[in-house]
């Protein structure tokens, strides 16, 4: 009996592994996959790019306009701004979109960032993390 149960542990580990291939998406919706990828960032020394991406998420949940101006000066200030201690890697015309925002951010004031977020860095670091995968099993 317990064979089967560590079969069955190892099959539904590599299931996840196999949805996580199919996109970068599946990765950060699994709650394993966030957990396993930010894991690999911290390991990377490049942390702050997961750590900007689950922030900006957050973000585009609020409805509070108190709420979004707060987290929004937060995010900028640890990620955005220069010099940030956790800056990431995203273009001068998105940066300076949500500074000239931060006193009436609209919901959406992270959205672009997002997208060079998954456009540049993300893709690099999952196609890392999948290797890294595979060849340990």
């Amino acid at each position: 009996m317990f064979g089967r149960s560590k079969q069955k542990d190892k099959s539904i580990r590599n299931q996840r592994v196999i949805n996580w291939s199919v996109s970068f998406e599946n990765v950060l919706e699994d709650p394993i996959g966030l957990k396993t990828f930010t894991e690999f960032l911290k390991r990377e020394f490049s942390a702050e790019n997961i750590m900007f991406w689950v922030a900006c998420k957050q973000y585009s949940t609020l409805t509070d306009k108190q709420q979004r101006i707060k987290l929004a000066k937060e995010i900028y200030d640890l990620h955005l701004r220069p010099g940030a201690a956790e800056a990431v890697n995203i273009n001068s015309h998105t940066r300076q979109y949500v500074l000239l925002n931060l006193q009436n951010p609209p919901p959406d004031l992270f959205q672009q960032a997002e997208k060079e977020f998954f456009s540049s860095t993300a893709a690099t670091d999952i196609t890392d993390l999948m290797q890294r995968i595979m060849q340990c099993r």
